[in-house]
């Protein structure tokens, strides 16, 4: 009986080893597509990469630029206040004859500015309110606890947000000391409300949408736009107050206060321990960026798909 045998040929159009012609045009167009696709994805990741460096590095600038014009006008309002304190009446403590010096410097002082001298043991010496004849409060100064670090380094320095007992409202506060034969006799300082700060603020050149806020050394939010006075007086997200008492200066994500998911970039104020906030909602910040990898995704599918469907039908 004859044997049967298989020639080479016969196993080549074996129905397991065949690749059809429908399965090759399959398979190139997945090794064509794919890499491109794949390239794509990847440039427009790392274009998303590096446009997301540039965003937090833009809002750490904004952040700097708003920092130095606070620091300046903190600057030129110690400055004036060290020229007035050399006055020989305040220094001899004749506060009669210092009395018209005074009610003239408030009078170029923004409006509810407070002019007033207090003595080492915080109680008030003199007080000009809106430009009024003196007054003399009975109680000593509120902000007892940075007054007195005035007397004991001899070196000027911004006071926190506080409610002062001049003043109900909010205020903050720039000290400087009145020196006589050397030694620190009294303190002169100028309270002025948080809209000084804001007006700072408003001067800022910035992207719609954008917060911009000034807060002081203990995470209170001194100024802040948009919102005006609704956060005054509140603390900053917790987020960033952690990031601050760690860092001169840098970049987070957080939520603000009205519950906004944004990225931010923070700075401190030169030695006053105050500080900077600029944030952005990172959905506006960061959606487009991530809409052009969707679309980088969406284009390879589609072409992959279109390449796919004309090799099942060749």
């Amino acid at each position: 009986m004859p044997i049967a045998s298989t020639s080479p040929a016969a196993a080549r159009r074996s129905p397991r080893l065949a690749i059809t012609l429908r399965s090759r045009l399959l398979l190139l167009v997945c090794i064509s597509v794919l890499p491109l696709v794949a390239l794509s994805i990847a440039r427009e990741a790392n274009r998303y990469g590096q446009e997301r460096a540039g965003i937090y590095e833009n809002l750490l600038t904004i952040a700097r630029g708003t920092a130095v014009a606070v620091e300046r006008d903190f600057q030129l309002r110690t400055a004036a206040l060290e020229t007035l304190a050399l006055s020989p009446a305040l220094q001899d403590g004749d506060f009669q004859r210092f009395d018209p010096q005074a009610l003239a410097f408030l009078r170029h002082q923004p409006k509810g500015a407070i002019l007033g001298i207090t003595g080492p043991d915080l109680d008030f010496k003199r007080a000009y309110v809106d430009g009024r004849p003196p007054a003399t409060p009975p109680a000593p100064r509120a902000e007892s606890s940075g007054g007195r670090v005035l007397f004991q380094t001899g070196r000027p320095g911004v006071m926190n947000l506080h409610s002062g007992n001049l003043s109900p409202a909010l205020g903050f506060s720039v000290d400087v000391p009145v020196l006589h034969d050397g030694r620190v006799q009294q303190a002169l300082f100028i309270r002025l409300l948080p809209a000084v700060i804001a007006d700072l603020l408003a001067g800022q050149k910035v992207a719609p949408g954008t917060i911009l806020a000034v807060f002081d050394a203990t995470g209170t939010v001194v100024a802040r736009i948009p919102g005006g006075d609704r956060f005054v007086g509140a603390p900053v997200m917790p987020d960033l107050w952690r990031d601050a008492q760690a860092r001169q200066e840098g970049t987070g994500t957080g939520r603000t206060l009205d519950g906004t998911q944004a990225v931010f970039a923070f700075t401190r104020i030169g030695g006053s321990g105050w500080g900077v906030f600029v944030g952005a909602p990172e959905e506006a910040v960061f959606a487009p960026l991530r809409s052009a990898i969707a679309r980088a995704a969406l284009t390879g599918a589609l072409v992959l798909a279109a390449g796919l469907l004309l090799a099942m039908l060749a």
